[in-house]
C-alpha cells in the first residue's frame, strides 16, 4: 500500500513524534526526581538533627577541655602531691581504731557501705559514713552510741534520714578530737 502522505508532512509528523518523545522522557525524568526528593526528605530532615546534635556535643567538649586548660600541668601535680602528702599525714592505725569502735557500736541490722575521711587542719577531721538501716529505731540507736564514744567531739545526723521508716539510706558525719 503506497504512502499517500507528501514528504512535508511525513517531517512534520515525525517531529511531532520526536517531541512528544522527548516531552514523554522529561516528564518520566520529572516524576523520577520528584519521588526520588520525597524519598530523601526524612533522611535530610534526621541529618540535620544530627548535625545540631553533635554541633551541641562538639562545643560542650570544647568547653571541657578549655576547663581543663586552664590548669596547668604544673598546677595538676602540685594539687596531686598536695594530695598523697595528706594521704602520707594520715596516721593509718588511728583510722583502722576509729573505724574498728564505729563496727563495734554497729547494731545488728545497719549495714555500713562507705567510710570517707576529711583531714582537717588543726582537730582530727571528720568521718562520714553510709549505709542502710533496717530500721529507723537501729539508726537512731546506732547513732547514740557513736555519741557515748569519747572520741568523737560531735556527730552530725541530719533527721532527713528519719523520712523513711523501713530500710533507710542513712549519712553520718563525724567530728574527731
Amino acid at each position: 500500500m503506497p504512502n499517500l502522505l507528501l514528504e512535508k508532512d511525513k517531517k512534520e509528523i515525525f517531529k511531532e513524534f520526536v517531541l512528544r518523545l522527548v516531552i514523554v522522557f522529561l516528564v518520566f525524568v520529572f516524576i523520577t526526581i520528584c519521588f526520588a526528593m520525597m524519598m530523601l526528605i526524612p533522611s535530610y530532615a534526621r541529618t540535620l538533627s544530627r548535625e545540631v546534635t553533635i554541633s551541641d556535643e562538639i562545643k560542650i567538649f570544647e568547653q571541657t577541655i578549655d576547663f581543663r586548660k586552664q590548669d596547668s600541668p604544673a598546677d595538676i601535680l602540685n594539687n596531686e602531691n598536695l594530695k598523697i602528702e595528706k594521704i602520707k599525714n594520715t596516721k593509718d592505725f588511728y583510722l583502722t581504731s576509729l573505724i574498728s569502735e564505729i563496727v563495734e557500736v554497729k547494731p545488728q541490722g545497719v549495714k555500713i557501705e562507705g567510710f570517707f575521711y576529711e583531714a582537717g587542719n588543726e582537730d582530727g577531721g571528720s568521718l562520714i559514713i553510709r549505709g542502710e538501716s533496717g530500721n529507723r529505731n537501729l539508726l537512731v540507736n546506732f547513732v547514740e552510741n557513736l555519741e557515748r564514744k569519747d572520741i568523737f567531739s560531735q556527730v552530725d545526723f541530719p533527721v532527713s534520714n528519719l523520712v523513711k521508716g523501713e530500710s533507710v539510706d542513712f549519712s553520718v558525719k563525724i567530728y574527731i578530737k
